[in-house]
C-alpha cells in the first residue's frame, strides 16, 4: 500500500500515488473493495464506508445502530434489528412511519398494526388543521377510505368489499 500526502492542502491518498480531486480530502483507491473504516475503540462504535462492482454501501459492523442526524438531532434510524424509525429513535416493530410530521402538522402516514378493532394497513394524510384522510386495509380484504381526526372510525366513508357489497356513507 501506499500513502500521498499533500501538506499544502491538507490531503491525503491511500493505495495510489494520485493527488486526491479538489475538494477532496481524503481519497482511498483499490481494484476490489475500497473500505474506511471509523472505530470509537472506548464505546464500541464504528462506521464503514465501502464500494463493491455496481454499489456503494455506508454502515456499521459490530452490532450497533445507524443514525442519521442534523443539528445533533437524529432524524433517521435504522436499528441493528432493520426496523427504520424516520422522526422517532423508538421504531415499532410493525413500522409506523409519520413522515414530515414534527412542528410541521402536515403529514403522511404508513402504518401497519397488529389485532384488536382497526388492526390492518393504514396509509393517511393530515393537513395543517389536523384533519385526516385515510385509506385503509382492515386486514380481512375490505378496504375503507375514510376522514377522521386521526382515530380508526368505524363508519368509514367508502367501504369496499371483495364480495362486490360496497357502503358509501354507512
Amino acid at each position: 500500500a501506499t500513502l500521498y500526502v499533500d501538506s499544502v492542502n491538507n490531503c491525503l491518498s491511500v493505495n495510489t500515488l494520485d493527488a486526491p480531486p479538489a475538494g477532496v480530502f481524503l481519497q482511498v483507491k483499490d481494484g476490489i473493495d475500497p473500505i474506511v473504516s471509523l472505530n470509537n475503540t472506548a464505546a464500541n462504535g464504528d462506521l464503514t464506508l465501502g464500494c463493491v462492482a455496481g454499489g456503494a454501501y455506508i454502515g456499521p459492523e459490530s452490532n450497533n445502530s445507524l443514525t442519521l442526524q442534523t443539528s445533533g438531532t437524529t432524524r433517521v434510524l435504522i436499528t441493528n434489528e432493520g426496523l427504520v424509525g424516520v422522526s422517532t429513535i423508538s421504531p415499532d416493530p410493525d413500522f409506523t412511519s409519520t413522515i414530515n410530521a414534527g412542528d410541521n402538522p402536515d403529514a403522511l402516514l404508513l402504518e401497519r398494526t397488529a389485532g384488536g378493532p382497526g388492526a390492518g394497513v393504514r396509509l393517511g394524510f393530515r393537513n395543517s388543521d389536523s384533519q385526516n384522510w385515510t385509506v385503509f386495509n382492515n386486514g380481512d380484504a375490505n378496504l375503507l377510505f375514510e376522514t377522521d381526526q386521526g382515530a380508526f372510525s368505524a363508519n368509514p366513508k367508502l367501504f369496499l368489499r371483495p364480495s362486490g357489497r360496497h357502503i358509501i356513507n354507512s
